[in-house]
């Protein structure tokens, strides 16, 4: 009896001892800590990236023969207030195969004071999460995204993440989408990795319909219990997208539309033509 207790208790040390040591490997490739992109700071200083002292400090900062490329999905070179876009992220070196990222976007000039210039939102969530710093560096407030343990696995010495990024409603001049992404060799250890930075530059895109037009569009109510009412001077289509970016209604050239169907909660509407975004938004289905 007494051997029983014994192996029952080391049996229960090892269940132990290996759940922490998954737990800690994890950790290391859970995403990195907020304010790790380069970005300014309030006072008139930059982040650091995840080149510093204790982490993947082996090489100089953009000093690795990997290619990082930060693009908006739909080939704009800017923007337009209030609209959304998608914005992929990638990197690509020869021989490595494990990679993570993280993301800011900030306004360029003017009033630092502001956390980012719009909001950030998930279209993969089994690759990439959202954080917000907390700290007293200048950057408290601004939110963030990164790679979970799943999103820093690559393939074919690749690996690429995408979100939505959608502009404020109001003008803030020029933008900067800020990126850090490590591309590590595997050995366990913070030694022998590269860090890349790449910030993409956007200047607000003139509008290809003139603000009169676009402010005839209304959407009502944008607290919608069954029915969604869109007017509009030119006929539309309108287009809902779940939180973590999940297509979940569409319909074109209609004034009422039922929403009974989906589930209650928040969504994104992207009301535009068969060439043109016209007005995007949030709704709540009650």
């Amino acid at each position: 009896m007494k051997l029983k207790y014994v192996t029952i208790i080391v049996l229960s040390l090892v269940i132990s001892m290996m759940s922490i040591t998954y737990e800690n490997v994890e950790a290391k490739s859970a995403g990195a800590p907020a304010s790790r992109t380069g970005a300014p700071t309030l006072f008139s200083t930059t982040e650091p990236t995840c080149k510093i002292s204790g982490c993947h400090n082996t090489f100089d900062l953009d000093s690795g023969p990997g290619e990082l490329t930060v693009e908006l999905m739909n080939g704009w070179t800017g923007y337009q207030p209030g609209v959304a876009t998608e914005v992929k992220v990638k990197i690509t070196q020869t021989g490595f195969s494990k990679f993570g990222f993280e993301a800011v976007a900030m306004q360029n000039l003017g009033d630092l004071n502001k956390p980012q210039a719009g909001e950030i939102q998930l279209t993969d969530p089994l690759r990439t999460q959202l954080l917000e710093a907390n700290g007293a560096s200048g950057t408290a407030g601004r939110q963030y995204i990164t790679h979970t343990f799943d999103g820093n696995v690559g393939e074919n010495d690749a690996s690429e993440w995408t979100f939505t990024w959608i502009p404020a409603d109001t003008t803030v001049g020029e933008v900067g989408i800020y990126v850090t992404v490590v591309a590590a060799n595997q050995d366990g250890d913070v030694t022998g990795d590269y860090v890349y930075t790449k910030t993409l530059l956007l200047a607000q895109a003139p509008l290809s319909v003139g603000e009169s037009q676009k402010n005839l569009i209304k959407i009502y109510p944008t607290l919608v219990t069954d029915v969604l009412n869109v007017l509009s001077p030119e006929p539309t289509t309108i287009t809902l997208y779940n939180l973590v970016g999940q297509k979940v209604y569409t319909k074109a050239n209609a004034k009422s539309h039922n929403l009974s169907g989906l589930s209650a909660g928040q969504y994104i509407y992207v009301i535009g033509t068969d060439t043109e975004v016209l007005k995007t938004g949030k709704l709540i289905r009650k």
